[in-house]
């Protein structure tokens, strides 16, 4: 499980407190397959035009297969799925209150050698 905070500036509106925390499993069914799941949780005050204080916090879950290749070239592919549950403060644009997008899908190669 890891644990982070940290402080950041909101584009000269004014502080910007947050605390992060996460924990995820992974599980190895066959030697070259993987599943995990990951969980975080994102604590976030901040100011809005208006000046208020505003929770902008969200949360998200994200399943993975990673699958490993041990042949001539070692490799890992990953494939996610994050889904987003967003609070009601949290958007892309404060004057248009656009919100981010809820899911994003994600596909991953790594190889080395």
């Amino acid at each position: 499980m890891a644990m982070s905070s940290y402080d950041l500036m909101a584009g000269g509106e004014g502080d910007t407190s947050s605390i992060k925390g996460g924990a995820d499993i992974t599980v190895h069914p066959l030697p070259w397959l993987g599943i995990m799941l990951r969980y975080d949780s994102v604590k976030t005050e901040g100011v809005d035009l208006g000046g208020q204080v505003v929770d902008q916090s969200f949360s998200v879950i994200t399943p993975r297969i990673i699958a490993s290749s041990h042949l001539t070239v070692p490799g890992t592919i990953y494939l996610q799925w994050s889904h987003y549950m967003y609070g009601d403060n949290v958007w892309l644009d404060e004057a248009t209150q656009m919100k981010p997008d809820e899911d994003v899908l994600k596909l991953m190669c790594e190889i080395w050698w």
